[in-house]
């Protein structure tokens, strides 16, 4: 009976009582895309040979109750996609559904758009695999109760919470992520949710964390201390737009099987500092993006930062628009390396520091003069409107008036300046370290012509 009433879109009622369904085992689509249905009696439906009900009742918008009290189950595998789309159902009753060998209930709720609550404390999901999408987009779910669920062989949660946007809190204490791979976009726009316990979640398993929080922009902190990521190739956009943190705590935050980091803090706008020395980024290959538009991000500390392996730094650091300084001399700059919009939108008198060695073959900041790379100088800092090179392994540059004039000069020759012009009076300093401690102290920036 796969497929039997699928797309009668006029059907207004319809009465089952009569059909002897006793040897049927396939009923998936049975009532899909019948639109205009708003109830269906199911109480002398004889399921008890059924195997597969997914995409059984599929885009039935207009179903505002259904009783399954008297659906027999015991031999249903497959409910995927079983409910989805029923966007008019404001409450289901699961207590007698039997699920024991349902093994496939992704996306079973997805886009119940109108669902506030769901009782999932008798739903039987000891031999589930997969929940990927189960609970996607519904909307209006404020709370969800999932510590009843038995999730020890599921091995995906894919977008299993994407979109559900009214929940406010979540506890994951007793889910068991044990054997879960895909956790790609599993709390994608949960925007509602202002905090999310996951020190109790088993993620050694994990391969991708693609998009897990992004969106979730109430969340104002998040404790990653926990969090096994040992396995995690993909974190691409894993914290995009969670626009309330103010920090992130990332020194246990396991990166060495990591591949992909684009847009991973993008648009994380309330983030004033992050410190990435201890991330280990050997395989990474896309960091695309992955500052984009952090408008309030002051300073990264990338600590060794191994960027040998990648190939993508386009727009990276676009629309960080406080960042003073950013020290990049662990950097390499790949031959094919993509750099495009880099720095865009960044503020003019960004400081940036690059390592000699790791730009000489690649076209990056080949605008920087010959006089400049070949001066002996290991490490040059500019800016758009200003170039300076640190003093360092008897790195000389001749300094003349109108060298200083337009802001083309080594450290020593600003030293000079700063002492003629009676702005600042600093020591001489000769490594970059030290020069960064002066940005950090915010003391080159009392000087109006260095802005």
């Amino acid at each position: 009976m796969n497929s039997m009433f699928e797309g009668c879109y006029s059907l207004i009622y319809l009465d089952l009582s009569k059909l002897n369904t006793s040897a049927v085992e396939g009923m998936n689509s049975m009532f899909s895309g019948c639109s205009s249905l708003e109830s269906l009696d199911l109480s002398k439906l004889n399921t008890s040979s059924v195997i597969d009900m997914g995409f059984m009742f599929f885009g039935c918008y207009s179903l505002i109750y259904l009783d399954l009290s008297e659906l027999n189950t015991s031999s249903v595998t497959n409910m995927n996609s079983m409910f989805s789309r029923c966007s008019s159902l404001k409450s289901l009753d699961l207590s007698k559904l039997n699920t024991s060998a349902v093994k496939n209930m992704n996306s079973m709720f997805s886009r119940c758009s109108s669902l506030k609550s769901l009782d999932l404390s008798e739903l039987d999901t000891s031999s589930v695999i997969d929940m990927g999408y189960m609970f996607y987009e519904c909307y209006s779910l404020i709370s969800l109760d999932l510590s009843k669920l038995n999730t020890s062989f599921v091995k995906d949660m894919a977008y299993m919470l994407y979109n559900s946007s009214s929940l406010i809190s979540l506890d994951l204490s007793k889910l068991d992520t044990s054997s879960v791979i895909n956790m790609d976009s599993m709390f994608y726009n949960c925007s509602s949710l202002e905090s999310l316990n996951l020190r109790e979640l088993n993620t050694s398993s994990v391969t991708n964390m693609n998009s897990i929080f992004l969106n979730c922009s109430s969340l104002i902190s998040l404790d990653l201390s926990k969090l096994d990521t040992s396995s995690v190739s993909y974190m691409n956009s894993m914290f995009y737009n969670c626009s309330s943190l103010k920090s992130l705590d990332l020194s246990e935050l396991d990166t060495s099987s990591v591949t992909n980091m684009g847009n991973m803090f993008g648009k994380c706008r309330l983030l004033i500092s992050l410190d990435l020395s201890n991330l280990n980024t050997l395989l990474v290959k896309y960091m695309q993006g992955m500052f984009y538009g952090c408008s309030s991000l002051k300073f990264i500390d990338f600590g060794k930062f191994d960027t040998s392996s990648v190939i993508s730094m386009k727009k990276m650091f676009y629309g960080c628009s406080s960042l003073i300084f950013l020290d990049l001399r662990h950097f390499k700059f790949n031959k094919n390396l993509n750099f495009d919009d880099m720095f865009l939108k960044c503020n003019k008198t960004l400081l940036y520091c690059i390592n000699n060695e790791n730009i000489m073959n690649n076209d990056f900041l080949s605008y920087i003069s010959e006089e400049l790379i070949n001066n002996n100088c290991s490490d040059i800092c500019f800016s758009e409107n200003k170039k300076i090179i640190v003093e360092k392994k008897e790195c000389t540059l001749n300094c003349s008036d109108d060298d200083i004039y337009k802001y083309e000069y080594n450290i020593r020759c600003y030293e000079n300046y700063l002492n003629e012009t009676n702005n600042i009076s600093i020591e001489y300093y000769e490594d970059i370290d030290s020069f960064y401690h002066l940005f950090q102290n915010n003391e080159m920036s009392k000087d109006p012509n260095f802005r």
